[in-house]
């Protein structure tokens, strides 16, 4: 048997034992919930999963920041193994819980969940939620094309939420905020500063031209932050939504000077 029709059934014998089958992250047991299905058999974005596969090693410290059900904070705990650490950051109650129970699922204790929307700002903001489960987004941002209700929460952004928390020193950050990438950067403009942490950010629109233009300004806000940007291999050739990642890693010597004060904001 081989092809398509083994790889298929090859797929659905693993999604059966609840465990991926391919990858960087196979052998985890993932709980897709109504997210994407990829998830549960790890064929899900394979340019950030080897990306991180290369960028994380044993002791390391990784955000995730917009973990949906927590596919990329337990493929990352692995990687880090037990003396490194994992902070997902995820807003959507549902989706929280699922980045909980797919950690404990793998037996992987060094995940922290955050259940807070990361942005330029700290407080409370109003998040609109979609259809697709990975598809929420603040109002302050953008709506979903399929909007199905709203809810409240708590906002931080990273350079407040890691002063409470010095003991964490990011060294890989992964963003994916459904159009809040621009606020979250401004929110972590200190720990650029201080960390110089390797960053993964995805872009995405309906229309490709959009998505063009969101990477095109993401990219010019990374290399003003002292990075240097490269585009990582599409994740999703097949599908019409079109989803742009950019890779940043930190220039030697280049990047801002901001005082530790700018963490209160």
């Amino acid at each position: 048997m081989s092809g398509g029709l083994g790889g298929r059934l090859v797929a659905a014998w693993h999604r059966r034992r609840g465990r991926v089958w391919q990858g960087p992250g196979r052998g985890l047991r993932i709980e897709p919930g109504p997210s994407n299905p990829d998830y549960a058999d790890g064929s899900n974005e394979p340019p950030v999963q080897e990306v991180l596969a290369r960028l994380l090693t044993p002791g390391a410290t990784f955000l995730d920041v917009g973990a949906n059900v927590g596919f990329f904070s337990a493929l990352a705990a692995r990687l880090v193994g037990p003396r490194g650490r994992v902070v997902a950051f995820e807003p959507v109650p549902a989706n929280a819980d699922l980045v909980a129970r797919n950690a404990a699922a793998n037996g992987l204790g060094n995940v922290e969940v955050v259940r807070a929307a990361v942005s330029d700002r700290c407080g409370r903001g109003r998040l609109v939620l979609a259809g697709h489960a990975g598809g929420a987004s603040l109002d302050s941002v953008a709506a979903p094309p399929d909007p199905v209700g709203e809810i409240e929460v708590d906002l931080v952004t990273l350079d407040a939420w890691l002063a409470a928390r010095p003991e964490v020193r990011p060294d890989v950050v992964k963003i994916d905020v459904e159009g809040a990438e621009p606020e979250v950067l401004d929110g972590m403009v200190g720990v650029v500063a201080r960390h110089r942490p390797l960053l993964v950010v995805e872009y995405d629109a309906a229309a490709a031209a959009d998505a063009e233009a969101k990477a095109a300004a993401g990219r010019g806000r990374l290399e003003e932050l002292g990075y240097h940007v490269q585009r990582l291999p599409d994740a999703y050739p097949g599908i019409a939504w079109h989803v742009i990642h950019l890779l940043a890693e930190p220039q030697p010597g280049v990047g801002p000077t901001v005082d530790d004060s700018a963490a209160d904001t």
